[in-house]
């Protein structure tokens, strides 16, 4: 997978959004490192920067693309995605980030390297339906083969239609497509161009599409198993401009089973007040059945509530919301 660590994907450089890229130095010593600019195809480089990055230092570029050498590779032309390969030269270790900010709502989202590749991930919370306000939540796709020979993925969209007359059936579109070494394919509108192109589905704008997630995985009987790289946007498009987060890819391994627990056991930093809400999303990673137990915690760790969540059938995905978390606790909830 080491190969695949080196990747910043889903970047642009357009009328619609700009990007930034920092490099963090994790060690006691002088970092050097490469950055090696990417189109979608892979196969054209359009120029690499070298970046020293200092102890426990942060490094950052901004606009690199089309910044004139030696902060950029003044790439002349727009670019709606392109990616970032990083190279360490010498010294020790960096963590790269990028920031791709959009023009209208100055609305930075985090893209970051994916910290454990794998050619199968579950990528949740890709959805599609009305927002307030006469708002629109939307969500981009991208997928990337870093690997140096072409492949087949399978790709698998889950979700649960609901209109004014209530939820239906869960519903799954697959599809597959081909992909050349080094290439990125990505789409603005995902859960609409994926049910057009796979299924013939005419999105509607009275129906949300919702409890869903995209599974990636190598198709049957390609013998390519090499990591892929995935990155979901999820983001709100407001009058003044879309505001957005990052959507990861989980491998099995990010996981918690009844053998094994990992960081992402714990979610810190909840809170219900006033000002703010939670909500906590769980989805089976892999199987078709499993339960688990949520418990709510203070900040001196002490429980303060718990429930159980069972998963099976239509519920692999179960969102709790905020009020079914903390409405049996009085005041605020920090």
């Amino acid at each position: 997978a080491a190969l695949a660590q080196q990747f910043l994907i889903g970047l642009h450089e357009d009328n619609t959004a700009y990007t930034n890229v920092g490099l963090m130095n994790l060690t006691t010593d002088w970092s050097h490192a490469q950055l090696t600019f990417l189109d979608n195809t892979g196969a054209a480089t359009l120029g690499q920067v070298n970046v020293d990055v200092p102890p426990y230092g942060v490094a950052q570029l901004t606009r690199p693309l089309a910044a004139a050498p030696p902060n950029g590779v003044g790439f002349p032309d727009p670019l709606d995605t392109f990616s970032v390969k990083v190279t360490v030269l010498s010294g020790g270790s960096v963590f790269p980030y990028a920031t791709v900010i959009d023009l209208r709502s100055t609305d930075a989202i985090v893209v970051t390297a994916s910290d454990r590749p794998s050619p199968t991930y579950r990528i949740p919370g890709i959805i599609r339906l009305q927002g307030a306000n006469n708002t629109v939540w939307r969500s981009r796709f991208y997928v990337t083969n870093p690997s140096t020979t072409s492949r087949k993925v399978s790709i698998s969209y889950s979700y649960i239609p609901c209109d004014a007359t209530g939820c239906k059936n869960r519903v799954t579109i697959e599809g597959d497509i081909l992909m050349s070494a080094g290439q990125s394919l990505w789409a603005d509108d995902f859960v609409a161009v994926w049910l057009m192109n796979n299924a013939g589905i005419a999105v509607s704008d009275t129906t949300a599409y919702q409890s869903s997630y995209v599974d990636v995985f190598p198709a049957a009987g390609d013998p390519n198993q090499d990591p892929l790289l995935v990155l979901g946007e999820t983001y709100n498009d407001q009058p003044s401009g879309p505001v957005g987060l990052q959507v990861p890819g989980f491998a099995d391994a990010d996981a918690v089973s009844s053998t094994s627990a990992n960081k992402r056991l714990l979610l810190a930093g909840i809170v219900s007040n006033a000002s703010y809400r939670t909500n906590v999303a769980l989805f089976l990673r892999s199987g078709t059945s499993g339960q688990c137990t949520v418990h709510v915690l203070s900040s001196t760790g002490v429980e303060l509530a718990h429930q159980d969540v069972g998963f099976g059938g239509a519920t692999t995905f179960v969102q709790l919301n905020d009020s079914g978390l903390f409405a049996p606790l009085p005041g605020n909830k920090d």
